[in-house]
């Protein structure tokens, strides 16, 4: 969707300028109709960020195998470009395969490189050949979203991403793109690995298959649930 040093679409531009998710949309529709993003939800406006604001968004989000990263954004406002978010978060630890149940990330602010400004305004004249980049905390006190930290300044994040893993969707169930795969789950309990395969199953459902894996690598599976989330995350 985006990315540090990247040029912003005019979905992205159109967020961090005006707010306008739209043409954002439109853009990761395509995406997905080419293969490249499973899934996007948008969460309710936050009219006034002060401490304890929240947007939440009121459906689930899925992810897959083969798409396990997330990146979103928002707008700050008033601003000439400016927008709050995060790129590429993985929610799977890819080295044991096992989907994260709880992923927290602090969100800072980004300008989009398409506009000229540095106050809280709108209306500014557009940039030329601009790249979306991180506010630095440089050697001024008063930037914005920089604070002082003992004798070093800091840019202080804006918000907080939460991601927090379903053990089922309704929404998520229904994806019958996604082709048969297998997951290693850490049991709530015991904290012992824990092999997922997520089967074809009637009525365009998933069936969930849990293995148990031995000390001699030998395991022996059975079924755990008739309808499983595109992830095919466990207990």
């Amino acid at each position: 969707m985006w990315e540090n040093g990247g040029t912003a679409t005019r979905g992205i531009e159109n967020v961090a300028e005006i707010g306008s998710i739209g043409t954002l949309r439109n853009e990761v529709q395509e995406q997905q109709n080419m293969g490249n993003v499973l899934d996007d939800v948008v969460g309710s406006m936050i009219g006034t960020a002060f401490g304890g604001a929240r947007s939440i968004s009121n459906e689930d989000l899925c992810v897959d195998a083969s798409h396990p990263y997330v990146s979103g954004l928002g707008m700050l406002a008033p601003s000439p470009d400016w927008f709050s978010g995060a790129y590429n978060v993985p929610l799977r630890d890819e080295t044991t395969m096992t989907w994260y149940r709880r992923v927290k990330v602090n969100v800072y602010a980004w300008d989009a490189g398409t506009e000229d400004g540095d106050n809280y305004q709108f209306n500014n004249p557009a940039t030329t050949g601009g790249v979306i980049s991180a506010f630095m905390a440089g050697d001024t006190e008063d930037a914005v979203f920089v604070s002082r930290n003992g004798d070093t300044l800091r840019v202080l994040p804006v918000a907080e991403l939460l991601f927090e893993l379903e053990e089922s969707s309704e929404k998520c169930a229904t994806n019958t793109e996604d082709p048969t795969d297998t997951f290693l789950i850490t049991a709530r309990r015991s904290g012992n690995l824990r092999r997922r395969d997520c089967e074809w199953a009637r009525g365009r459902r998933r069936r969930c298959r849990m293995e148990i894996k031995n000390e001699d690598g030998e395991g022996s599976g059975r079924p755990v649930s008739e309808q499983c989330p595109v992830a095919c995350a466990g207990l």
